[in-house]
């Protein structure tokens, strides 16, 4: 296969700010920016060290109030951490717009599966939908079942086109390339 690589993406680390519900409440600001690449058990202990610095005694309750580097990726206020987790580090290594498109599919379903699911269903980073589309076709064996000279009249862009249109992938355009996601994860 002629994929293109997909490099390191993400320029910032993805990051959420969690915000002290108990201060909040009582009209003060207080939480911090915590990295999202960690697991979330890491993650849920910064949480707990933030909330034992805050201003309000017993301070138990938090929210996600603002993310960095999650590339148009929604992370709601109550998102399990896990998922929050998954999704940081799917994005260093793919854009945010192509974990955005799984996702549409995905659903709100939890993050156990969700790294390895997305990998199945990302049928790579190509440089153009007709490159992919010639890969398909040779490994199904049309392009040998046609031969050379009648292949070459295949129109490949209109081929990718109609198998998206059928649902079995969706496409995602980026500055690296195009991206495939299978629709039968």
């Amino acid at each position: 296969m002629t994929r293109s690589a997909s490099p390191q993406l993400t320029t910032t680390t993805p990051q959420i700010y969690v915000a002290c519900l108990s201060a909040y409440v009582a009209g003060r600001l207080h939480g911090e920016w915590i990295d999202a690449i960690e697991d979330a058990e890491e993650i849920r202990a910064d949480i707990a060290e933030m909330l034992a610095r805050s201003p309000e005694p017993d301070a138990e309750e938090w929210a996600i109030h603002d993310t960095s580097g999650f590339d148009g990726v929604p992370i709601g206020e109550h998102e399990s951490l896990e998922r929050v987790a998954a999704l940081a580090e799917l994005l260093l290594d793919y854009p945010g717009a192509v974990v955005a498109a799984f996702l549409d599919g995905w659903g709100e379903r939890g993050a156990d599966e969700l790294i390895s699911t997305f990998r199945d269903a990302h049928g790579g980073c190509w440089t153009s939908v007709e490159e992919f589309a010639d890969e398909v076709l040779v490994s199904d064996d049309v392009k040998e079942a046609l031969g050379e000279e009648l292949y070459g009249y295949f129109d490949l862009a209109r081929y990718a086109h109609d198998s998206e249109a059928d649902g079995g992938f969706s496409t995602v355009d980026t500055p690296s390339g195009v991206h495939v996601i299978w629709k039968n994860y």
